[in-house]
């Protein structure tokens, strides 16, 4: 590196830390807009800003000069990682929402690059860090409520000064941060997943989340009964969960479950995590997913879908929900997604789910009718027969776009072949296409056979989908 340019990052440090300098100590009245009487609902952002403010008045210079020392040595060896996360920039994703991007240049092998990512990707990167265990002296950004919140970033109309302020924050901390870690690299005390991710973050355009990894241990309690999925990528772990409690020993074998033949022979599957709340009249909200059984006897890539509706019951207060929807038919997979809503009940017929070996005491009586669709909930360890007439079922085409990294119809989705991303899903349902299903157990895949007349209550359905000799 040439002298003038060692003197131009010197001068870049010099600036970046007096940017974050003040006069005096006292808080800056534009961060303490909210009255006493009425606090702002960013007000926690005015602390960010201070200690922020304090902290590179007493480092700031050290602290930037220490990282070009650091970036300079990098440059000593062709080999290395020489990263700067130089500015953030907006962005417009395929569904419309603006975003921040912040931009890293990248020297490797001589060859100088730039690549974007949104915090989300540094956070992912993050907990892949504690995941395994590295450390870093340097502190990473946290989440805040100047950032973005779900699909939306209300700091920018409700508090616009301590949102701009959080992404310049961010630009300095996730700059310290990420040479610390290519430091590790270059000195090759970073476990191989790690390094190889890092790697690809630096050196590849972000992909798109369909085709990245999807993690299910980050999630937590909250996460699976979170009824406002603002990813697809979280209701594909929230639909994996309920399958993975549907197929545990304790469900499969249970009088009160979702008969495993009915699963078996599905043509499709709706998972929705939903809110109820009120007194006697409630009304419902949620979001999940639908995915179709493809011909192939293979999954479907998944389209996410909303639910709102009206319901009356001895309901005071809320509680939330987990819902799968079992389709029986190719129609009732395609009316589910056909336009952008569906009434539940009225345009496609969905029925209280039969639950258990006791469901066989519907088919001796002769009272028994194949539906297109079959409710369960998810409650108190069992899965039991709900009914959800009423509801209605909307395409989330925001969050598919987003997803896929491109327009979407959700009609075709369904008959593509499903991501990587939604893989712990696949793996869930294939173990749970191969449980055993107890003998005598009910069968309602009979009555979905052209010669169903030929067939009787005990026999059973080999796994190709032909009768057993």
């Amino acid at each position: 590196m040439t002298t003038s340019n060692r003197l131009s990052l010197r001068e870049e440090a010099s600036l970046r830390a007096s940017a974050m300098q003040r006069e005096d100590d006292q808080e800056d009245p534009e961060y303490t807009s909210a009255s006493a009487s009425q606090s702002h609902p960013l007000e926690g952002s005015a602390s960010l800003a201070s200690s922020a403010r304090k902290e590179w008045r007493q480092h700031g210079v050290g602290v930037i000069q220490a990282l070009e020392e650091k970036r300079r040595a990098a440059e000593s060896n062709p080999s290395n990682l020489v990263v700067r996360v130089i500015s953030a920039q907006k962005r417009v994703d395929v569904s419309g929402s603006e975003y921040t991007a912040y931009v890293i240049r990248v020297i490797h092998q001589g060859v100088e690059s730039l690549v974007e990512h949104r915090y989300s990707a540094f956070s992912k990167l993050q907990s892949l860090l504690k995941k395994n265990n590295v450390t870093l002296d340097a502190a990473f950004p946290p989440k805040h409520l100047a950032g973005r919140l779900g699909n939306w970033t209300p700091s920018k109309s409700w508090a616009p000064e301590q949102h701009e302020e959080l992404i310049s924050y961010r630009i300095i901390q996730l700059d310290v941060w990420l040479v610390d870690l290519a430091e590790k690299y270059n000195n090759h005390e970073l476990p191989e997943g790690v390094a190889t991710a890092l790697y690809e973050f630096l050196t590849a355009p972000e992909k798109p989340p369909c085709d990245q990894i999807n993690d299910m241990e980050t999630d937590n309690k909250w996460a699976w009964n979170n009824p406002l999925s603002f990813t697809l990528g979280s209701a594909i772990r929230q639909a994996t969960h309920t399958v993975q409690y549907m197929s545990s020993n304790v469900l499969s074998e249970s009088d009160q479950s979702i008969p495993l033949d009915l699963l078996q022979s599905a043509k499709g599957l709706c998972f929705m995590t939903v809110f109820k709340a009120g007194m006697v009249v409630s009304g419902r909200v949620g979001t999940g997913l639908v995915v179709a059984r493809l011909d192939n006897d293979q999954w479907s890539a998944v389209t996410a879908v909303g639910t709102i509706g009206m319901g009356w019951g001895a309901l005071i207060g809320g509680d939330v929900t987990h819902y799968l929807v079992v389709l029986t038919t190719e129609k009732a997979v395609q009316d589910c997604v056909a336009s952008s809503s569906v009434q539940l009940g009225a345009e496609l017929g969905v029925a209280v789910g039969p639950v258990g070996r006791g469901a066989n005491s519907h088919l001796r009586t002769g009272d028994w009718t194949l539906h297109p669709a079959y409710a369960y909930a998810y409650s108190q360890g069992f899965f039991v027969g709900m009914s959800l007439e009423g509801s209605v079922v909307t395409i989330r085409s925001d969050v598919n776009d987003k997803f896929y990294g491109r327009k979407c119809d959700a009609r075709e989705l369904l008959k593509e072949r499903g991501p990587k991303a939604a893989e712990p899903l696949y793996e869930a349902l294939n173990k749970a296409m191969q449980l055993k299903i107890p003998e005598g157990s009910f069968r309602p895949s009979q009555y979905l056979s052209p010669k169903s007349d030929t067939k009787s209550n005990n026999e059973t359905p080999s796994s190709n989908g032909t009768e057993s000799k």
